[in-house]
Formats: C-alpha cells, sequence, structure tokens
C-alpha cells in the first residue's frame, strides 16, 4: 500500500497473524510490556499491532492479556520476576502504602474485617498476606480459639511479616495462591487484601483463583476481598488514574529504591473491575449473597461473597 502513512515497513509490522497477539522481546533481562491495538482503517481484519508501552525488569515467559473495551493491554509476567519485585520493596512496603493512601489502607482494612461475623472455633485463611496487615488485622479481631494461617508466595514479604507480635500463634506458608496446599472445605473465612488485581493476568486466570479460593472454603464460609477499585465518577476515576500512573512510581521509587514495583503497581491498578463487574464475576465462579461496598468515591472496595450452602449471619453488615 504504497502511501499509506504507516509506510510499507510499519505494514509488515503490523501484519501479523491474529493468534501470535504476543510480542515477547528480552534484551539485557528485560521484558517489554505492549499493548495490542486494533489496526487503523485501511489494514485487513485479523492482524494485530503491537507498540511498546515501556519496559520493566520482569524476567521470563508467561504470557497473560486484559481485556479493556477494544484494546488488549499485555504483559509478559514471571513469578520470578515479581518475587523479585516484592524482594525490593519488601523492607518499605507499609511505608510506601500508608503515605500513598494517606493511611487510608490501614482504615480500610480494619473496615473490611468488620464486616466478618466472628464465631468460635474457626479456621481463617489470609492469602496473599504480604507483610502481615490483614493477617495482623484478623488477629486482633479473632477469638481465642480460631485458628489463622497466612499464606503469601514471596519469602521476602513473609519474612518481614514472621517479625511482627501477634495476640495468637500464626502458621506462615510459603506457597502459590493458584495452586494452595490445603484440602477442600478447610476454612471458614479467606480474605485478599490489594494483591487481588495481581492474580488478574487475564479473567481465565481470575475465575481460576476464584474457583481455587472457593475450592478450600467449607460450605458457608466466606471470601473477603478489599482491593482498588474503578470510581463511578469520570473526573475522580481520570484524577485516580493520573495518580497512579504519574505520581506513583516516581514517590514508590524515591521511598523504596525500586523502579519496576511501582511501575508494576500503576500497571494493574487502572486494569482491575469496576466494583459491579468483580460482583458479577464471583456469582459467575459460584458464590452467592454477594456484597459490595465502595470506599472514598470508589477508588477501593470491599466484596463479601458465601460459598453455597450460606449463613445470613455472614452477610455485609450496611
Amino acid at each position: 500500500m504504497p502511501g499509506h502513512p504507516y509506510g510499507i515497513a510499519r505494514q509488515q509490522q503490523l501484519s501479523l497473524r491474529q493468534n501470535r497477539i504476543f510480542s515477547r522481546v528480552e534484551k539485557h533481562r528485560e521484558v517489554i510490556i505492549c499493548f495490542r491495538l486494533r489496526l487503523p482503517a485501511g489494514f485487513s481484519n485479523g492482524h494485530e499491532g503491537t507498540i511498546l508501552l515501556q519496559a520493566a525488569p520482569f524476567h521470563g515467559s508467561n504470557m497473560a492479556c486484559h481485556a479493556r473495551s477494544d484494546r488488549l493491554v499485555l504483559a509478559l509476567v514471571m513469578r520470578k520476576g515479581v518475587q523479585k519485585i516484592y524482594k525490593e520493596v519488601a523492607a518499605t512496603y507499609e511505608t510506601v502504602n500508608h503515605i500513598l493512601t494517606l493511611g487510608l489502607d490501614i482504615i480500610w482494612r480494619k473496615k473490611a474485617v468488620r464486616e466478618v461475623a466472628l464465631k468460635e472455633n474457626q479456621k481463617w485463611l489470609d492469602v496473599c498476606c504480604g507483610t502481615g496487615e490483614m493477617t495482623r488485622n484478623l488477629d486482633e479481631r479473632a477469638p481465642a480459639s480460631t485458628c489463622v494461617v497466612s499464606v503469601d508466595f514471596s519469602p521476602a514479604m513473609l519474612s518481614v511479616a514472621r517479625q511482627k507480635q501477634f495476640k495468637k500463634k500464626i502458621l506462615f506458608v510459603q506457597a502459590d495462591v493458584g495452586t494452595l496446599p490445603f484440602p477442600d472445605d478447610s476454612f471458614d473465612l479467606l480474605t485478599i487484601s490489594f494483591s487481588t488485581r495481581n492474580l488478574n493476568l487475564t479473567p481465565r486466570e481470575m475465575q481460576r483463583h476464584l474457583v481455587e479460593f472457593s475450592r478450600i472454603l467449607k460450605p458457608e464460609g466466606c471470601f473477603l476481598n478489599l482491593e482498588t477499585s474503578q470510581p463511578a465518577s469520570l473526573i475522580l476515576r481520570k484524577g485516580f488514574h493520573f495518580y497512579i500512573r504519574s505520581l506513583v512510581p516516581f514517590i514508590g521509587r524515591l521511598i523504596s529504591g525500586s523502579k519496576a514495583g511501582y511501575k508494576y503497581l500503576a500497571f494493574t491498578v487502572p486494569r482491575f473491575y469496576r466494583p459491579e463487574d468483580f460482583t458479577k464475576m464471583l456469582l459467575r465462579n459460584g458464590f452467592r449473597n454477594v456484597r459490595h461496598r465502595r470506599l472514598f468515591g470508589g477508588i477501593a472496595a470491599i466484596h463479601l461473597a458465601v460459598k453455597p450452602g450460606s449463613d445470613p449471619d455472614h452477610s455485609i453488615k450496611y
């Protein structure tokens, strides 16, 4: 197509088969994050193009995509790469989070835990526990007879968590939350805070993790999710995304020294679901009595869901 504004070389670059939508580039042990875009007018259907978005030190080859309107954001993410990121930020993780949220993350965790009905002789599981902040809130609220278990796949984050003071003995387990090392129907409560978006490599991957969470919950068991979300107000949403993409990487790098860690955060936050959409996903994956509560205009949200065979005592107390 002589004279096309993209030029012949550009046309050749964009002429990729649709089933080869991923562009993987490794140079100096860096993986390039790319956008997959629908082709502009003038290009035949069934072809996809990739353009460079940014570079981040993610090592390895696990590929994933996020659906977002008519764009798919592609990320090449490797477990070891994410572990490397958390190793870099573990020592300053809580400090940075408190600064970036102006301390609201502390309030939100306490608020989330207060939504859970308390019963004796239960087993609670905190997945993706990180440095143990949610675990500490669970520990403070749990009855004496309740057993609390915390899981994370990052040794560095677990090391920080183990140094905290708890009322009761907490069992810390290093494991992948996609394949949890527990029998079916093991726990009465499963919590996750500010980590669900990291499991959302694709909608299918998110669903796979929800199925795994349901598997280890007992009938009538509760799933409690606290995560960043998408404000309903367009102005607030645009401002929130600008803050996440522009200021968060700078502030995070300034305090933690990790350039990649907070670029990763800026990449995942704007792509997580609206509260209503995550509610629908929970319902589609077998949970019932799903409720959500927006926090601070919707920049975060609490979801509470129940595995079938539910007890009304587990409903969110609005």
